[in-house]
């Protein structure tokens, strides 16, 4: 397979060579500041903390020694602050500059390492000793002035020699540690100078190197990229350029490559502009990507001018059931008033009227009545196309069957799932089971005064369900009006007398006249809001 050198391997293999030299150069620097850190940390941990506690050494013994002549000249007492100090020397200062310089010794040889111990040794064992011997004696002799002479004169012949014996080799250990101090710093001399040179000579060859990378840049970038300009230039003035661009397997045939992308991907959304425009909406278009501005803000207006259209048809909609519910309104206020002296017929075109209006298929009306024991029941007073195989007798009691159980509870029943034994609706093509079965009661002042009970062969939508129950209220005023005094066992007079009920005929008709001028009060009211409604509606 032929390997095609592209703008970016060119200079991915430039900078790889400078990037190489530059790692070159930070390990070689790392490696140098490495070295000094070293040197520098065994002149700071181990060498210079050697020389301070050999020196501290030195300035302990000297003091050793200025202590134990004074108090020699003094009272030489057992309890003397100069015998005190020389005691905390011996016995603290000196052990902790001995465990220091053992902790730090990482940077000495062996020799003189062996020789500090010596020394160690010896003034422990030696010099330390000999005073306190010094010491004890002189104590012990009390008064006695000859002998505390000879003891003098023992110290400068046995312990001043140990002293000069001490320094001399403190000194030499001094001498040693400044000279290793020395070698330690012209180490670290040695190593700047060195990774200095290092990276003076990679920097010139990674100026080298930029060179010619820039000389190869220039030479392959400005004529595509010209090209590019052009295109550009025409896209800012809002002009779609024609020409293709070349492309390639570098990155600026990969940038010309995109552009002629872009440039087919405006034409696409010119176009696809003009259809919304033309109010086409199911005009296709895929942006470049998810972050595509300019093509995800179109496929936004056209959704948003799309769900305008269906918030429109929506609005129309909801216009046309308003319309529905008012004719519907309007419709059933003629018809109540259009037989509102004549019961059977009105039950009749209210039941059969509200079936076609809904584009029902059967439907029938129920009202509650009082039989001679005094005892509440439904009865079928009228109904369109209807046929129950389970109520023959047209009658139903009160919480009986699902009218029953709507004067019971006194709201309305709507059921998709209605039994199969229940009703079935009758046509050219045989019998069918309902999709749906509505039952409102008829109420008037919160009084149950029956039932309408509506089946389908299709679903109720809600604004029937609405429409229904806002005119059940009227029917049933209506009803309760026009109602034939021989048909309401409760206030029947022939019923109250064979019962025994009857306390006097003027009773009687003083209840009815009451029914009838509440009755009255209720028609002339509800006409007068299904009047307002009608108003309201065509506003």
């Amino acid at each position: 397979m032929k390997f095609k050198i592209t703008i970016a391997s060119r200079i991915g293999l430039g900078f790889g060579f400078i990037i190489t030299a530059l790692i070159i150069s930070i390990f070689m620097s790392n490696r140098a500041i490495h070295n000094i850190r070293i040197q520098n940390q065994i002149l700071s941990e181990t060498i210079d903390p050697s020389i301070n506690n050999i020196s501290l050494l030195k300035e302990k013994i000297y003091m050793t020694e200025n202590l134990i002549s004074q108090w020699l000249y003094s009272d030489r007492d057992d309890e003397s602050f100069l015998l005190a100090r020389y005691r905390d020397i011996q016995h603290q200062d000196i052990p902790a500059i001995h465990q220091e310089l053992v902790e730090k010794n990482t940077a000495w040889t062996a020799s003189y390492m062996e020789r500090y111990l010596l020394l160690h040794d010896y003034i422990d064992d030696s010099l330390f000793q000999s005073i306190d011997n010094l010491c004890n004696d002189l104590i012990e002799s009390g008064e006695e002035e000859p002998e505390k002479d000879l003891l003098l004169e023992g110290y400068y012949l046995g312990i001043e020699p140990l002293f000069k014996h001490v320094y001399t080799e403190i000194d030499y250990l001094q001498s040693g540690l400044h000279e290793k101090s020395s070698q330690e710093k012209d180490n670290i001399d040695k190593i700047f100078i060195k990774s200095g040179n290092n990276i003076i000579l990679i920097q010139l060859i990674i100026a080298f190197c930029s060179l010619i990378i820039a000389l190869l840049l220039i030479r392959v970038l400005i004529r595509p990229i010209n090209k590019i300009k052009k295109a550009l230039l025409e896209l800012g003035k809002g002009e779609l350029p024609d020409s293709h661009l070349s492309g390639g397997a570098d990155e600026v045939g990969q940038m010309a490559t995109a552009l002629n992308s872009l440039i087919q991907n405006l034409k696409l959304l010119s176009n696809f502009s003009q259809e919304i425009g033309k109010g086409n909406f199911r005009s296709d278009f895929k942006p470049l990507s998810e972050k595509d501005i300019l093509g995800n803000s179109l496929l936004r207006m056209r959704e948003d001018l799309k769900n305008a259209a269906l918030e429109e048809e929506k609005r129309k909609e909801e216009d046309e059931i308003r319309n529905w519910s008012t004719q519907g309104i309007a419709r059933f206020s003629e018809i109540l008033r259009e037989f509102a002296g004549n019961y059977d017929e009105l039950s009749f075109q209210v039941i059969s009227n509200l079936v076609k209006y809904l584009e029902a298929n059967t439907g029938g009306l129920f009202l509650v009545n009082v039989s001679n024991k005094g005892e509440k029941y439904l009865e079928l007073v009228a109904s369109y196309a209807f046929d129950r195989r389970k109520y023959l007798t047209k009658q139903i009691q009160i919480g009986e069957g699902l009218a029953g159980r709507a004067v019971q509870e006194g709201e309305s029943i709507y059921m998709t799932d209605i039994p199969g034994d229940y009703i079935k609706i009758k046509s050219g093509l045989g019998e069918n089971r309902p999709k749906s079965l509505l039952i409102v009661p008829l109420k008037l002042n919160e009084e149950i005064q029956g039932v309408v009970e509506i089946a389908s062969l299709k679903e109720f939508m809600p604004h029937q369900i609405e429409f229904v129950e806002r005119i059940c209220n009227s029917i049933a005023s209506s009803l309760s009006s026009a109602k034939p005094a021989g048909r309401d066992d409760e206030l029947s007079p022939l019923s109250l007398v064979l019962s025994g009920d009857v306390p006097t005929d003027s009773e009687i008709i003083e209840k009815q006249i009451k029914k009838i001028q509440f009755v009255k009060e209720q028609l002339t009211k509800r006409e007068n809001e299904l009047k307002q409604r009608i108003a309201d509606n065509k506003k």
